[in-house]
């Protein structure tokens, strides 16, 4: 006696309906990770275009409280923080910001001078008010420093 054994399988129109879903879904799975990349890489440069701008927050006011001589020239939009002998530049540009020879990646859109609370244009400043490009969204910047005597002796000759 013979035992005859058969093998279940799917026709060919059951595997071709299996290949089609597979492929949706795949399909799917990859445009989803595509997006997901692409929001990692959004993240990732918002959060270098954030820690660029503290670096340069932070620099501003070490420097503002160090140096007690600081003066902006329009012409060449450099402003310069002298104390004593030593002397730090900071050159705004429109895709990046010079401070000494450190590069800055950060382009600055406006800035808005300060002395004693009055606006100026160049010439002595107490206080910087810089506003950031786009990928900041626009965000402002405000440093300033307290004037001590020397400020008031150079600047009134008492």
């Amino acid at each position: 006696m013979r035992i005859r054994l058969s093998v279940k399988a799917l026709t060919l129109n059951e595997m071709v309906i299996v290949l089609v879903i597979s492929a949706i879904v795949m399909g799917m799975a990859f445009a989803v990770l595509r997006m997901v990349q692409q929001h990692m890489e959004t993240i990732t440069k918002n959060f270098e275009h954030q820690t660029q701008c503290r670096l340069l927050e932070q620099a501003l006011w070490i420097d503002f409280s160090k140096c007690s001589n600081i003066t902006y020239n329009s012409e060449d939009a450099v402003l310069t923080l002298k104390q004593h002998e030593e002397a730090v530049l900071y050159q705004f540009n429109d895709n990046y910001v010079l401070r000494n020879l450190d590069t800055i990646p950060i382009g600055v859109s406006e800035i808005e001078l300060f002395f004693e609370a009055q606006s100026r244009e160049d010439g002595l400043v107490d206080a910087i008010k810089l506003t950031m490009f786009k990928p900041l969204r626009h965000k402002a910047l405000f440093v300033y420093k307290i004037n001590d005597a020397t400020t008031y002796i150079n600047t009134h000759g008492l």
